[in-house]
């Protein structure tokens, strides 16, 4: 299979998953503005965000950093084909891995 063609990120998000909630930070590229907000964990929170998020960022790709790598919270994410999914490892275990 070809390799995808490379395009910027329009967007970079950080999730930190919670068992009540879920806290999200997103950056536009570009700009030093960082929206915060919570969602529920639930498929239709997640669908409320995820297909707006692939609007705003026009076609381009969103770069979200995860603390997990699997699991049902990971896999309700993978239906956007726009967002590309990428380890992060929390600040207290050292400095996150040199991969995006």
């Amino acid at each position: 299979m070809p390799p995808l063609p490379h395009k910027p990120c329009a967007a970079f998000v950080g999730i930190d998953w919670a068992e009540a909630q879920q806290a999200l930070c997103l950056q536009a590229a570009g700009s030093t503005i960082r929206q915060a907000r919570s969602l529920d964990p639930t498929p239709e929170a997640i669908d409320a965000w995820g297909w707006p998020l692939r609007q705003r960022c026009g076609g381009h790709p969103g770069a979200i950093g995860l603390e997990l790598t699997k699991g049902p919270r990971v896999a309700a994410l993978c239906p956007y084909a726009v967002l590309v999914l990428g380890p992060v490892t929390p600040r207290s275990r050292g400095p996150p891995p040199p991969r995006w």
